[in-house]
């Protein structure tokens, strides 16, 4: 299918046309704000947990993964499969301060990082479950 040009021109140079470019501006605006928002939050998590020895960290992720566990139960008995935003730091944190590790022939395995002995994996199929692990142990 080709691409009308004049047609496209048209409608960028009407109201209409500005108006959606506008909008897309502004939201374009709002995905660099929480873009920023997220990669302070992971800086800042990073900061904490080097302040943390291997103990501590791990009382605190035990502590978090019980915590999920119940926010993860909230949401799906009502139908929606979800994980918090706390959750998606860490994974972030972990991809930013972590160990990338090979993904292997895994189905729907999408990445795999380690921090601190933890190993975030993500799998994609019809959602995203994630797993972490420790010492070859699945604890969440």
């Amino acid at each position: 299918m080709a691409i009308n040009f004049e047609k496209m021109r048209t409608f960028l140079d009407s109201e209409e046309g500005k108006k959606s470019m506008d909008e897309w501006g502004l939201k374009m605006v709002e995905i660099e704000k929480r873009e920023k928002r997220e990669k302070k939050w992971v800086e800042k998590f990073n900061r904490y947990f080097e302040t943390l020895n291997d103990y501590d960290f791990e009382i605190l992720m035990e502590n978090f993964t019980i915590w999920e566990e119940k926010y993860d139960d909230m949401w799906y008995d009502r139908g929606v499969l979800t994980y918090s935003n706390i959750l998606s730091t860490l994974l972030d944190m972990a991809e930013t301060y972590g160990t990338t590790l090979e993904v292997d022939e895994e189905d729907f395995l999408a990445a795999r990082h380690e921090y601190r002995g933890f190993v975030f994996s993500v799998y994609h199929g019809q959602g995203t479950i994630i797993e972490i692990t420790y010492n070859g142990k699945r604890i969440f």
